[in-house]
């Protein structure tokens, strides 16, 4: 038509299709070829990725018998050396590993050879980014085949999976070994270094079967890895890898789908294991937790040994020997670090252990030296774990359904070292952890917090486990505290005693699980004070800096404390811990609050005193008061006053008692005690599980207050006697300052450590009759009607070790005592009145019936001197 012709129609289909069958075709072709082009278009932006990952996923699966393997999609670009993968799932009996999405980058533009500055830039050919990468480890099956083949009678007949292919592993390594560094020197240029970036990860260790999983997570890391000179010339070279990890959180977090009326009897959860965590934070128990956290991973290629060396594992004279190849792991712990650990955590840790690295009670394998010709081995792996910034640390742990802490905080530059031996020597081999901390500051969660501060601590605790694997194992922990100041109430014993019997098992003694061990402490305190509070009554404030407190300081150059813990036998009938003092060139010191009245008195005494410029004094220290080592981290130093001299002083106690283990069907957790306790003491009926004839009977009778007073009908010399004997000597040429003070404090610091009053009272506390917050503290004592009769063999036990008698027995020898009155100098005196006593020895034998005292003293020597002539009398 004409109108086709002169184009004013352009858009008539009639028009249209006349036209295209000039050209040999038509309009029903043309909307096909659309339509087909619309839908590849649709196809390659969305279904390729797609169809390329399914495809994958179904060959790889053809030849993967052991895992299951799944891509959500796969793409790839030759121009831009892109690849990208989408829903990546690798899934084994064991373990399975989760990436969300990701891409790597091939740079296959840039040279072969990187020169150094392009090293040192950080540029790299292959780059990998991941977004929420998971790793979760639920099972170890080959371990466990294992233990059944070790275990069963009949050995099955075919060999479990996990080991068949842990042995083509273990061939395919073999024969790599034979690797040199020209034949992966290769690789080594082409990758000279590869960047990682991770926005999300997390790692998983547990199972439904567990009450909690081990969750490790953080938010994005930044790694490089590369290859470097090897520390040594006898290696090939060396694996480096570096990054930055935000958000770092290490956490225990309860299972999903856990059960706790189900449990397999292999695992051995106990109902402790099931108690809620002390301290809940976000999804659980947070036990580590750092804004930005510094790692770097370093091992050595080794290369093959060229000469024989000295016999395996002895110390020769070998180079090659001593420069053993690297395996070394460090952490450096940014900004808002805290650690959070405890009883609760340590048991979720040893149940964790228990199911990944369940114990075979076979005798360890000897390792075998490699021979001339054989790859090098590393010997150890080091961890190092370095701070940063300040961080917190807090040991939590409950008593009476409440949680307490001690917290520690600790500055930039502390330092922790673990070594975990790799090889097995002939006796066994031995781990190795080391550390120190920095301007330390430990308060605890009393009302009296303060406890210790120290400049420096270091610790040192090595473990030496032999091959067999209930042979007796040694324990070494060596502590050295520079600077530090100790402040301690007798509360503290109560409180290190929850802490203990939180974290001490509670399940019965098992002959089959027994393992002996010594444990051997060495603490050492340089340049230390040691404060006691010595208020009348044990009054103490607590909250104004210990202004209005009475205190009794011990300083000193050294004190050396040591003594073992001998668990190498099972159930033994007394058990005793010796604990040997070692004090060296000490003061005891004195400081009175505001409050009491002889506070000016005694150190106007004490000054006029030092400026007399005695003889007897010895020297004048620049006119210090005080021990010049004295830190005063409470209060000035110019208001304490100095009481004792000591060059030296030995004290030995030794503690005898007699364990009482406890036996029970369900064990019973600290939690469970108190509860248990609860419940009896809110009602008298009798219940049957608790119910026991030959359990304790009390009487109760009321006293003239209205309260209950209850009188136990056992005699306790019917059971043999805790011991506990002290032997103190004291060196010669000690200096005393008699002030009558001192032996109003040192009556206080009897009453308040060995006498009624053990338990303080704060000065804000509530009066007695109510209850406080603290347990330490005064409490009110009412009749709560409760009957020793309604419980079992497990709780009476704990009441049983609290009723033992004890028997103390006391000797001191305290050697050449010089003693010194001081006086306000005159015209009349010469010099302060002097005392010298050669010999003071004291016994005491206290026991449940009576009281032996005995006293010697030498002759006494005192010397008066005054400035009045014969001529003038």
């Amino acid at each position: 038509p004409d109108n086709c012709t002169n184009g004013k129609d352009r858009l008539n289909f009639q028009c249209i299709d006349d036209d295209l069958k000039n050209n040999q075709s038509s309009l029903v072709q043309l909307f096909v070829v659309t339509s087909l082009s619309g839908v590849w278009i649709i196809y390659l932006a969305y279904y390729n990725s797609r169809f390329f990952g399914f495809l994958l996923t179904k060959v790889i699966n053809q030849f993967s018998k052991d895992a299951f393997i799944s891509i959500g999609s796969f793409s790839f670009s030759i121009l831009t050396g892109k690849l990208m993968f989408r829903e990546v799932y690798y899934i084994t009996i064991d373990y399975s590993l989760r990436i969300d999405d990701g891409y790597c980058i091939f740079r296959w533009w840039r040279p072969y050879e990187f020169s150094a500055w392009r090293k040192q830039k950080g540029h790299t050919r292959l780059s990998v980014v991941i977004s929420n990468v998971r790793f979760h480890v639920y099972n170890r099956s080959a371990v466990y085949s294992r233990l059944q083949e070790l275990f069963s009678d009949k050995q099955p007949a075919k060999p479990a999976k996990d080991t068949t292919k842990h042995s083509k592993r273990a061939a395919t390594t073999t024969s790599s070994q034979t690797t040199t560094n020209d034949e992966i020197g290769w690789w080594r240029k082409l990758f000279p270094v590869i960047k990682f970036t991770i926005s999300h990860g997390r790692l998983s260790f547990g199972n439904k079967y567990l009450p909690n999983t081990l969750v490790v997570s953080f938010g994005e890391g930044d790694f490089q890895y590369k290859t470097t000179e090897a520390s040594n010339p006898f290696d090939i070279f060396m694996h480096a890898l570096e990054g930055t990890l935000g958000s770092l959180r290490l956490m225990l977090v309860p299972s999903l789908g856990y059960d706790p009326s189900f449990s397999p009897p292999m695992i051995g959860i106990l109902a402790i294991h099931n108690e809620p965590p002390p301290r809940k934070m976000g999804e659980g128990y947070v036990i580590l937790r750092s804004n930005d956290v510094d790692v770097s991973f370093l091992v050595d290629e080794p290369g093959k040994i060229l000469q024989s060396v000295s016999p395996p594992f002895n110390k020769g004279n070998s180079t090659e020997q001593s420069s053993d190849p690297i395996w070394e792991i460090g952490l450096r712990f940014g900004k808002r670090s805290t650690l959070n650990y405890g009883p609760w955590a340590d048991r979720q840790r040893e149940l964790l252990w228990k199911f990944f690295y369940p114990p075979d009670y076979q005798p360890l394998e000897v390792t075998k030296y490699p021979e001339v010709g054989q790859l090098r081995m590393a010997k150890n792996m080091k961890v190092a774990a370095t701070l940063l910034k300040e961080a917190d640390i807090d040991i939590l742990f409950t008593k009476d359904d409440e949680i307490h802490a001690i917290q520690l905080n600790t500055s930039k530059g502390s330092i922790v070292e673990i070594d975990i031996p790799t090889v097995t020597t002939p006796t066994g081999y031995t781990s190795h952890i080391w550390g120190q901390f920095l301007f330390l500051d430990t308060t605890t969660s009393m009302q009296y917090r303060n406890l210790l501060k120290s400049e420096t601590l270091q610790f040192d605790i090595k473990s030496h486990y032999p091959i067999t694997w209930n042979a007796s194992q040694k324990w070494t922990c060596d502590v050295t505290a520079t600077k530090a100041s100790v402040g301690l109430v007798f509360a503290h014993k109560d409180f290190i005693s929850d802490l203990m019997e939180d974290w001490s098992s509670s399940s019965t003694p098992d002959l089959l699980s027994f393992v002996p061990y010594t444990f051997a402490f060495n603490l050492t305190l340089r340049e230390f004070e040691l404060l006691l509070p010595s208020n009348q009554y044990n009054w103490m404030d607590c909250f104004t800096k210990a202004k209005e407190n009475a205190f009794a300081g011990i300083y000193g150059q050294e004190l050396l404390i040591n003594f073992n813990l001998p668990f190498d036998d099972f159930l033994p009938t007394t058990f005793t811990i010796p604990f040997h003092f070692n004090l060296h060139n000490a003061e005891l010191c004195i400081y009175l609050p505001e409050s009491n009245s002889s506070r000016h008195i005694v150190i106007t005494l004490s000054r006029s005193c030092w400026k007399c410029l005695l003889v007897c004094l010895g020297c004048i220290r620049n006119g210090s008061m005080v021990f010049q080592g004295f830190l005063g981290g409470l209060i000035d130093p110019k208001e304490w006053v100095k009481c004792w001299e000591v060059p030296s002083l030995q004290l030995t106690l030794t503690y005898t008692w007699h364990p009482i283990p406890t036996h029970q069907s369900k064990p019973f957790s600290t939690r469970g005690k108190q509860s248990i306790l609860k419940q009896s003491s809110h009602s008298t009926a009798s219940t049957p599980d608790l119910d026991d004839k030959k359990s304790v009977q009390l009487q109760k009778k009321s006293s003239v207050k209205g309260r209950v007073k209850t009188t136990v009908t056992f005699d306790p010399t019917s059971m043999e006697s805790d011991e506990i004997r002290i032997d103190l000597v004291m060196g010669a040429n000690s200096t005393l300052y008699l002030y009558g003070t001192l032996l109003d404090l040192l009556l206080n610091i009897k009453e308040n450590y060995f006498g009624c009053d053990d338990m303080y009272t704060d000065f804000g506390a509530p009066p007695c009759g109510w209850m406080a917050d603290d347990k330490t503290t005064c409490t009110r004592l009412e009749g709560s009607g409760f009957d020793f009769r309604h419980l079992n063999s497990t709780i009476k036990s704990i009441f049983t070790l609290i009723s033992l008698p004890l028997q103390v027995t006391v000797q001191v020898n305290l050697h050449e005592i010089n003693g010194v009155l001081p006086i306000h100098y005159n015209s009349v005196y010469k010099e302060a009145p002097r005392v010298k006593l050669n010999l003071l020895s004291f016994e005491m034998d206290k026991n449940y019936h009576q009281t032996r005292l005995q006293l010697l003293l030498s002759s006494l020597e005192i010397e008066l001197n005054d400035k009045v002539s014969q001529s003038d009398v």
